[in-house]
């Protein structure tokens, strides 16, 4: 059974969670890696005493799965395994668990792949299997997720203590999840915070996204460029990055979004504002590059700084007319 889900209708919704009703396989294409907490935090009380023991992919072995899930029904072994980076699985185990979903009938394997591949697909199209997809938040989701990561803590956050966070650190469930942590360990006694309590705890990120965007939209690609190629910047960094750059093209493309919102933030004000200078031509182009940017940054490979730094020289000693 195969779905897709946003996290915080997944959880919210009480969708999820490993009880005694639904032993088996259950498989989770993850956007970041700090949501297999939240998995594991999904564990159903009764079944606590389960021995959930982590391990790797690439050390799991086809005898080791034999011996764990083949005798549970004859010796009572209670321990069952959650499986990180499933992609990387051994083409030997993977085919021993699509050949053999009835062995784990009895017991938990959980998958949790950070990537999608053609053995997700397979269980993917497999009754057999609880197979679910969160999808990463768009980037105007990004409130969402914040929100839902605020009731897990079961704090608040007022409008501008919310809107001065995202303004500050990269948008992301483990930034966010330290930033909540931080706020939380600094002033344990309070519920509801406001402004300065964000304002006190948080540092502005090694790159401020936000700086950048209006570097992108006043049109001032070579100080963009240089600023890129100046941060040290992984590459999970800049797949972020070149995500949001997408984003924000978009809303200068269509700024009609601030049409709907109450109070617009000096975030959206600088798009409206800007949003003139760019033609819908132009707008695509710059798209479909940080579209082909972020793909590499998934891919972990070495050519994207020599393609920024071409970019930068191109800015730098443009072509006569």
């Amino acid at each position: 059974m195969y779905s897709k889900w946003k996290i915080w209708d997944f959880f919210s919704a009480k969708k999820f969670s490993l009880s005694l009703e639904n032993k088996g396989v259950h498989v989770f294409k993850i956007f970041e890696p700090v949501v297999t907490k939240y998995i594991r935090e999904g564990v159903s009380p009764e079944i606590k005493n389960e021995q959930f023991r982590v391990q790797v992919a690439q050390e799991l072995t086809r005898g080791e799965l034999e011996n764990l899930f083949c005798g549970l029904s004859l010796f009572g072994n209670s321990e069952s395994l959650i499986v990180l980076g499933s992609e990387k699985l051994s083409s030997d185990v993977q085919d021993f668990i699509l050949e053999n979903p009835s062995v784990f009938q009895d017991g938990f394997l959980v998958l949790i792949f950070e990537e999608t591949s053609s053995f997700f697909k397979k269980l993917s199209q497999m009754d057999e299997f609880f197979v679910n997809e969160m999808e990463a938040p768009f980037f105007w989701e990004y409130n969402k997720l914040l929100d839902y990561l605020s009731e897990r803590k079961k704090i608040t956050l007022s409008y501008d203590a919310k809107n001065y966070l995202t303004e500050t650190i990269i948008p992301s469930a483990l930034e966010y999840e330290l930033a909540l942590d931080s706020l939380i360990i600094n002033f344990s006694r309070i519920q509801n915070f406001e402004l300065q309590h964000v304002q006190a705890v948080l540092k502005k990120t090694r790159v401020d996204q936000f700086q950048l965007a209006t570097l992108l939209g006043e049109k001032k690609k070579k100080e963009l460029y240089h600023e890129l190629l100046s941060n040290e910047q992984s590459f999970d960094e800049f797949r972020q990055l070149f995500s949001f750059f997408q984003g924000h093209l978009v809303k200068l493309r269509d700024p009609s979004y601030t049409q709907k919102k109450k109070r617009i933030s000096k975030y959206d004000k600088e798009i409206l504002s800007l949003s003139s200078k760019w033609s819908p031509e132009q707008i695509k182009e710059m798209i479909i590059l940080f579209g082909n940017w972020e793909i590499l940054s998934k891919k972990k490979d070495e050519h994207l700084t020599q393609l920024i730094r071409q970019e930068y020289y191109k800015e730098c000693f443009p072509l006569s007319v």
